[in-house]
């Protein structure tokens, strides 16, 4: 992961963070009791120790939430590795960190937490949360990185929590200001949401279980108009939309902005099976047919897809 170390004076820095430990000390909060809620939000200063000798503090500056949408992050030369894991949200924390000792320190002797409202916690990816260079932080100085964790839905409240390994004291961050990004493939102003592929039905829709909203949905594919009077035809179209989006594999639908379902549950849109488009695979593969009705609404008329098979 790519980190930028920022190496400044302790000039302001340094009388906010005073500020904040002697609002610590008058207190009595050492910065949060562990099982307890937070006691401090993003943008305020908090002092943790990281030994019996040395201390740090640490400042949340920014918080993002993004759900996996399945697709390659990782290319080189035209090639890609899918190195991301489906069906968790990513989580992204800014944190600024000074050194408050008088030596410099070349690790962190503890470790970051992001702890959820019901008591769960993960760790980060990497198995230090800071590298600091080859100087180490010299005394007085901060530096700026990021932490990230995989994180099971659903979205709730979180916290950073920081502990040393020589001690039990935990301190907590309360991340009050979380930003919610929608995966890469969504588009437009209605749903998008992710889940695993429950079933195809006889008629030619999809079932999808949405692992945020803990429910089952109904999906149909925007802008396809599947088989209906050839028993073979519906049922090689099922079988291969089935292979397509196996049952129990994740997906990510969608919902088209333009178009409404057929009432109840029913919602229509487009359809990324393991990062891969439904939509318009059925189209390309012949198995269905292109429903025009829907060409002069729908948000994804003009895509190239849909514009090869006749809308436009």
């Amino acid at each position: 992961m790519k980190k930028v170390y920022i190496y400044g004076g302790i000039g302001a820095w340094i009388a906010a963070i005073a500020l904040a430990a002697a609002a610590i000390a008058l207190s009595g909060d050492p910065g949060g009791d562990p099982g307890g809620a937070p006691s401090r939000g993003m943008g305020e200063v908090l002092t943790h120790q990281i030994t019996p000798d040395e201390t740090i503090a640490v400042k949340a500056t920014n918080a993002t939430f993004q759900l996996d949408s399945k697709t390659p992050r990782t290319c080189l030369l035209g090639s890609c590795v899918d190195d991301r894991d489906p069906g968790k949200y990513t989580a992204r924390i800014d944190l600024e960190v000074t050194n408050l000792s008088t030596e410099r320190y070349h690790d962190f002797k503890g470790r970051f937490e992001l702890e959820r409202l019901d008591g769960k916690r993960w760790q980060t990816f990497r198995p230090l949360d800071f590298i600091v260079g080859l100087g180490g932080l010299p005394k007085g100085e901060s530096m700026r990185t990021q932490l990230e964790y995989a994180v099971d839905p659903p979205l709730s409240e979180y916290a950073v929590v920081i502990k040393a390994d020589w001690s039990d004291r935990e301190t907590r961050i309360g991340l009050d200001k979380l930003k919610r990004i929608e995966p890469e493939l969504c588009s437009g102003a209605k749903a998008c949401f992710a889940g695993r592929i429950a079933g195809i039905m006889d008629n030619g829709t999809v079932g999808l279980f949405d692992i945020e909203g803990r429910g089952e949905k109904r999906i149909s594919l925007s802008l396809v108009e599947p088989p209906h009077g050839d028993r073979d035809a519906r049922e090689t179209y099922m079988d291969v939309l089935e292979g397509l989006c196996p049952p129990g594999s994740y997906a990510l639908f969608d919902e088209d902005d333009a178009l409404a379902g057929g009432g109840g549950p029913l919602l229509v849109g487009k359809l990324y099976c393991e990062g891969v488009a439904a939509n318009e695979q059925v189209l390309e593969l012949g198995l269905a047919g292109l429903d025009a009705a829907g060409c002069g609404n729908s948000e994804y008329a003009q895509e190239p897809w849909a514009l090869a098979h006749g809308c436009g």
